[in-house]
């Protein structure tokens, strides 16, 4: 078990090692660019464009107590930022697989609006155990 910003990293560091995840992320060369592929946070409106597809961000929005007074449940939030549904697709299969191999599944799942004609949105939630 990990603390939610070291859970994070492990699931970052995970999904950069899949080769077909990298490609369809356009195959970023350097730590900058990468982190503008997978982003550890809630992505501002205001970054959501066109030419900056394929991307994910992955975050903790809240969590909530548990009977143990060292572990909660988070509430973490993957959305993805696509050109195309079959990108959308592919991505999120393969994001959702590598999770499983951690024993992180779904709890929910929905399509976001873009407000951008391009943009194919759609966002998970999970509910890991974290330390406090």
């Amino acid at each position: 078990m990990f603390g939610d910003l070291e859970l994070i990293d492990v699931l970052y560091n995970k999904l950069w090692q899949n080769e077909e995840l990298t490609a369809l992320l356009g195959n970023p060369q350097n730590s900058t660019a990468r982190n503008e592929k997978i982003r550890r946070e809630v992505t501002p409106v205001k970054l959501i464009t066109v030419d900056k597809l394929n991307f994910i961000s992955m975050y903790f929005s809240a969590a909530t107590e548990t009977d143990n007074i060292y572990v909660v449940r988070g509430f973490l939030v993957v959305e993805y930022y696509t050109k195309s549904r079959e990108d959308l697709r592919k991505i999120q299969a393969i994001v959702k697989r590598i999770f499983e191999k951690r024993k992180l599944l779904r709890v929910s799942f929905y399509n976001t609006e873009s407000l951008t004609k391009g943009i194919y949105c759609y966002t998970e939630k999970y509910r890991p155990l974290v330390f406090a």
